[in-house]
């Protein structure tokens, strides 16, 4: 019973706590925003993307177009003959082949 009750207790308390950040996620999302556009900067991305000029989402919204796979492929290619810092610091580990349904392997 006492297990029980301070269970029942100790969620309510996460609950809350889980609750009370609910209105402070889109703070929380620009300020990720700025952390990841700050730490990737210097990359050729970034610098292609004028990141250093970013502060808002809209600023990165208006720099940085959607686009697929195909439109990367340039960037990708440099990695894989041993470029860093081209989308992310420094080099990946590796790369995986995936799939998607609009066209064949990545």
């Amino acid at each position: 019973m006492l297990k029980r009750c301070l269970a029942q207790l100790f969620s309510l308390i996460v609950v809350k706590k889980i609750e009370s950040t609910y209105n402070k996620a889109p703070e929380c999302q620009a300020k990720i925003l700025k952390q990841l556009i700050k730490k990737s900067q210097s990359t050729d991305f970034g610098r292609d993307h004028n990141f250093s000029n970013i502060l808002s989402y809209q600023d990165f919204c208006n720099n940085v177009p959607v686009r697929d796979y195909e439109q990367f492929h340039g960037y990708i290619e440099k990695i894989k003959e041993g470029g860093k810092n081209v989308l992310w610091p420094g080099k990946p580990k590796y790369f995986a082949k995936t799939s998607g349904t609009t066209s064949g392997a990545k």
